[in-house]
């Protein structure tokens, strides 16, 4: 009679069916799929961004040391070499800098200013606007550098370019 009191018929087990189980675990695999592959999305949205940042911190960093420097130029027979990957000057403060590119490393007087780097080049233009062959015969002639620089990290590449006017050109 208790039993029949608290709702149940007498003979039934009590737990789940074998098919409510089955039921159960598919269904909790399904959400946790679906859960994991939306997980793993956000995980490579922040590893594309956090890479594609580093990325371009080391290329702003890069070009803001050189364009500085290119500020410098002392005079306009200061500049010792200018090829479309390397240019040698001589600074107002009389320091003698050399910034090249060769494989993979940007350096300024061998010294790395960026790493990963893809592709680096300068451009030499004169007064009027018309751009000088490379290596450039007559540094004198040079009034305006462009520089272009392409920095790859991971699978993110990011290219900058900058025009720089020497103040004392």
């Amino acid at each position: 009679m208790q039993a029949a009191i608290r709702g149940r018929r007498p003979g039934l087990a009590l737990g789940f069916t074998m098919i409510e189980l089955v039921v159960a675990i598919v269904l909790v695999t399904i959400f946790s799929v679906f859960l994991g592959r939306l997980l793993l999305s956000g995980v490579d949205a922040f590893n594309f961004a956090r890479e594609r940042k580093t990325a371009l911190r080391t290329a702003r960093i890069a070009l803001f040391e050189l364009a500085r420097d290119v500020r410098q130029i002392k005079d306009r027979a200061s500049i010792g070499f200018a090829s479309s990957d390397s240019l040698a000057f001589t600074t107002v403060t009389d320091e003698i800098v050399r910034y090249g590119w060769n494989g993979s490393r940007l350096s300024r007087n061998g010294i790395p200013v960026a790493r990963n780097v893809a592709s680096f080049s300068f451009s030499y233009y004169t007064e009027d606007g018309t751009p000088l062959d490379t290596p450039v015969a007559n540094t004198e002639s040079i009034r305006v550098i462009d520089v272009h620089l392409a920095v790859h990290v991971s699978d993110q590449q990011v290219e900058l370019q900058t025009r720089i006017h020497p103040r004392n050109l």
